[in-house]
């Protein structure tokens, strides 16, 4: 398994956890926030994470697993989510 996808499967097991911003998420990974940024980007793109919009939190930005990611991991591990998409 290569870095990228490992970074990638350690994100969505990240979020499965809790909601994290890129900061919490680095700091967890031991990257730069840009690394985990960039990261977090693709997942959205491919639909398996979102951020969350808050009223009260606007400096932060949160992501979350989208919900039919939280409901696949339920019945299966992140690697098996990531190699279904177009990145794997």
């Amino acid at each position: 398994m290569g870095k990228l996808l490992r970074t990638k499967m350690k994100i969505l097991e990240l979020l499965e956890r809790r909601n994290m911003t890129v900061t919490e998420l680095s700091q967890f990974l031991q990257v730069s926030p840009s690394t985990v940024d960039q990261h977090v980007k693709e997942l959205a793109g491919m639909g398996m994470v979102e951020r969350i919009e808050s009223e009260f939190a606007r400096k932060w930005k949160y992501y979350t697993l989208a919900r039919p990611v939280k409901d696949e991991m339920q019945r299966n591990p992140p690697i098996m989510i990531l190699r279904k998409t177009s990145f794997g």
